[in-house]
């Protein structure tokens, strides 16, 4: 019997988020505290119409339009660093459309050898055209 051994937690940060940003998905990195983007996939990038680095080092909240938060009486980055599933949110295109979402979130922690924690907001995003009404957010913690 072959046993098959998961070497992905043998990985470093930068090592496990490389890999997902390989991936075809819509993948968000942000610092937790401020939720500056650190880190965003080419598909994120280019379905709302930038190249990576135009968007990389902006806070998300910032791409985030401001229909999308109707039912949400709170601060956005409470919600945003709270929630672990969050439904009918919209973010802004570069050409002023918006892209109705869903955003499935986690947090990482990066621990330096001295020590040092940093804490990452890791969102991945489903564009959810007709999923839910306009104007409407459901979220989940």
């Amino acid at each position: 019997m072959k046993i098959i051994e998961d070497y992905t937690s043998q990985f470093t940060f930068l090592e496990q988020i490389e890999l997902w940003l390989q991936q075809d998905e819509m993948i968000t990195v942000a610092d937790q505290k401020t939720l500056t983007l650190i880190h965003v996939s080419q598909k994120f990038a280019t379905t709302l119409g930038y190249e990576t680095h135009e968007i990389s080092g902006i806070s998300i909240n910032s791409l985030l339009a401001p229909k999308g938060s109707k039912r949400y009486q709170g601060d956005v980055f409470d919600l945003v660093r709270n929630a672990k599933m969050i439904r009918g949110i919209n973010f802004k295109c570069k050409d002023g459309e918006s892209l109705p979402s869903s955003v499935i979130s986690f947090e990482m922690v990066d621990t330096h050898p001295s020590g040092i924690q940093n804490i990452y907001w890791v969102g991945r995003i489903r564009p959810s055209e007709l999923e839910q009404p306009q104007g409407s957010v459901d979220y989940f913690f």
